[in-house]
């Protein structure tokens, strides 16, 4: 059995992935029709995933010789967390599609939040 991840889903959330893109890049200028405490939530939910998110990233580079390596910056102390996704898969609209898909599609996306981090 095969499951491929639509472009515009991201596993386990009801909006589409373009709001979250949206929300997580221009937290200032925000159209996504949500409640402040939700874009608060995917912020924060972004930020708390990020890294794990770049580490698996690596680990499929390796395993699969993809040259999508995000430790491969030279300058990655320097970066913010957008600049550093940004060198992999560009800012464009769908770069958070982009990013999910490896992890998803190898079986690393967690489910739920206490599933990596607890509070």
């Amino acid at each position: 059995m095969h499951h491929e991840l639509p472009d515009l889903l991201l596993p386990y959330k009801r909006y589409e992935v373009s709001c979250f893109e949206r929300v997580v890049s221009q937290s200032d200028q925000v159209d996504v029709a949500v409640d402040n405490s939700t874009l608060f939530r995917w912020n924060r939910w972004f930020l708390d995933f990020i890294e794990y998110w770049l580490a698996c990233l690596r680990s499929i580079d390796l395993r699969f010789q993809l040259d999508i390596d995000p430790e491969n910056s030279p300058s990655k102390d320097s970066l913010t967390v957008l600049e550093r996704v940004g060198r992999i898969f560009g800012d464009g609209p769908g770069w958070l599609s982009q990013m999910t898909k490896p992890i998803v599609n190898v079986n690393l996306w967690l489910q739920t939040r206490s599933a990596f981090l607890s509070d």
